[in-house]
């Protein structure tokens, strides 16, 4: 079994970064989440505020003063992009930790969080969650590619395959799309990083989890059919991004991804 890469010793040894607009209740209540946990792993907080108006930044200093002076909890600000990628990387950018986790601003966790985390830091560098109970595949690569099943508010990776693989997509300027187009930039990550891990013969350092202390909640205004339907077409578009870095056996894959997820868009259009 392959070895970890040696870490350079920090004080936090997991960043866990939040992204967030104009949502500094639900900011708040991740925090809360985070910080209410026992620790054994040694954990720290990045948010990225991408250019609020409703004084965000300045309600969690507020709530969080001591943890912010003692560096637990680091607090920046961009002007409004609405680019994920870009805030995400921004935030890894900020953090000190070995691995990186990546918690949306509406989602929180449930105690236990790092007890039951901490032992899966030892030797992996990628650390999938699923929504069900047990998952098997003799090719995680072809799984993934059929179906986005990844929580990505609960997934963690070890910060130097996510510098390996150049992080979170920034837009896009590709091969097959010419145009800046963005896609799913977490779906794109997951893929790339599985494959990493794959082609450099390291599929032991990958785990997958049923996840029990993550909760993923949606914000109310992404609950149209349009931003249901936005969510198709971003997935389709990733599948094109990523292709041209997959061997060719899996191109038959995605183009059923397409196809499938293209049926999907249809049938929620239709509706």
């Amino acid at each position: 079994m392959s070895e970890p890469t040696n870490e350079i010793s920090a004080p936090f040894r997991l960043s866990v970064i939040i992204t967030t607009h104009n949502s500094k209740d639900w900011t708040e209540r991740a925090v809360r989440s985070i910080l209410s946990q026992t620790d054994p792993v040694g954990t720290e907080i990045v948010i990225v505020d991408d250019g609020s108006t409703d004084e965000t930044l300045s309600h969690l200093k507020t709530q969080f003063f001591f943890e912010a002076k003692q560096g637990r909890l680091k607090l920046s600000e961009t002007d409004r992009c609405g680019d994920q990628g870009k805030l995400k990387n921004l935030g890894a950018a900020r953090s000190t930790g070995s691995f990186l986790s990546f918690l949306a601003s509406t989602d929180w966790w449930r105690p236990g969080r790092l007890e039951a985390l901490e032992p899966a830091l030892h030797r992996h560098d990628l650390v999938f969650f699923t929504p069900q109970a047990s998952m098997q595949s003799h090719d995680w690569i072809r799984a993934l590619i059929a179906d986005p099943w990844v929580l990505s508010s609960a997934t963690v990776i070890r910060r130097s395959l996510f510098e390996e693989i150049g992080g979170f997509p920034e837009g896009y300027s590709g091969r097959i799309l010419p145009r800046k187009i963005p896609g799913l930039e977490d779906y794109e990550l997951w893929i790339r990083a599985l494959a990493t891990l794959v082609k450099e013969g390291k599929r032991e350092r990958l785990l997958i989890s049923k996840n029990e202390h993550v909760v993923s909640e949606t914000h109310p205004k992404q609950l149209t059919p349009f931003h249901e339907q936005l969510k198709l077409i971003k997935q389709i578009i990733s599948l094109f991004h990523v292709a041209p870095e997959l061997p060719w056996k899996y191109w038959p894959e995605i183009a059923r991804g397409v196809a499938e997820t293209g049926r999907n868009w249809v049938k929620k259009w239709r509706l």
